[in-house]
């Protein structure tokens, strides 16, 4: 198997026995990491990947303010809605007992579309 991007470069850190051995058993139960150093190379590109998304721009704050905006906006909606069906008296022809909505039109004639 060739590499498509040759590894030049070498970063060198020391472990105690005990984390070498609990890194040595994640590798064999690990989803194919073939060796201690794979294992850490795979483990720092996830660190990588977290920083850099953390960092550009916060994505996870900016979509939680978008989604409350967003559901603030429909409540307000909804309640105007209700407010105009209330007020037109069209609440009870939108939502029937059977509970099978109507055109407002075709309820005002008695069920026929003079279209």
């Amino acid at each position: 198997m060739s590499v498509m991007r040759p590894r030049n470069r070498v970063v060198y850190f020391r472990l105690s026995e005990e984390e070498f051995e609990k890194l040595s058993r994640m590798c064999s139960s690990s989803d194919g990491a073939r060796s201690v150093s794979e294992l850490s190379r795979s483990a720092v590109q996830k660190l990588i990947l977290n920083q850099s998304m953390s960092t550009n721009g916060e994505v996870a704050e900016v979509l939680n303010r978008v989604q409350t905006t967003v559901s603030e906006l429909s409540r307000k909606v909804e309640s105007l809605m209700g407010n105009t069906r209330a007020q037109t008296g069209q609440g009870s022809a939108l939502h029937t007992d059977t509970g099978v909505s109507e055109d407002p039109t075709r309820a005002e004639t008695g069920g026929e579309d003079k279209s």
